[in-house]
């Protein structure tokens, strides 16, 4: 059974996706799958592309285009493991909290992110994932993740996972009143589109 990864966001070059594709073939393992979603600069897309074709991994990377916000969730569900792995190059990075980490969450998946203390809140603390060092040995690191990569504890990170999303939603944002007040506003635009 493989077992498949998920990049999804902007595709630029301080997302680790050269380090995550050069783990993946040194890894050698044909059960894991990568894809990358999203939009970045065609030559930099095209280069990604070519190191993949380099490396015969055709078959276990695909790029797709990205997405409408409103179908991100329900897209990433049909994923496994989600990686967030970002260059540790400045505070904001380091002390940054994505908006990929929370997707990821809300559709249950694993998650593989840097090493930062944000991270090690988000995603250790509540063994929803792993971290790992993006640093000068990054690709070494990250391909002794994915040769450890088992079915049983990726389960185990999607079950923590979904909880920690729950009580997120309920706890921090309430989720049902906010979900109500973004309907509320659907509705008023809506409503004044049909006057005009």
């Amino acid at each position: 059974e493989k077992i498949k990864l998920l990049y999804h966001g902007l595709i630029t070059t301080n997302r680790s996706l050269e380090t995550a594709i050069k783990a993946l073939h040194q890894c050698g393992r044909p059960d894991l799958q990568l894809t990358i979603r999203g939009s970045g600069k065609p030559k930099y897309i095209n280069n990604l592309k070519a190191l993949v074709d380099q490396l015969n991994l055709t078959s276990q990377v695909h790029f797709e285009p990205s997405i409408e916000n409103n179908k991100l969730i329900e897209a990433a569900s049909h994923y496994d493991v989600g990686l967030c792995l970002f260059d540790n190059q400045s505070q904001q990075l380091i002390l940054a909290e994505p908006n990929k980490i929370y997707e990821y969450m809300a559709a249950g998946l694993g998650i593989i992110a840097s090493d930062t203390p944000t991270m090690r809140r988000l995603v250790e603390e509540q063994n929803i994932g792993l971290l790992t060092r993006i640093t000068n040995e990054r690709v070494t690191s990250l391909t002794q993740v994915f040769q450890n990569l088992s079915h049983e504890q990726i389960s185990t990170w999607q079950e923590n996972s979904h909880i920690q999303a729950s009580q997120t939603w309920l706890k921090n944002y309430d989720w049902p009143k906010l979900d109500s007040f973004l309907k509320q506003i659907q509705q008023d635009l809506a409503t004044t589109a049909n006057k005009k």
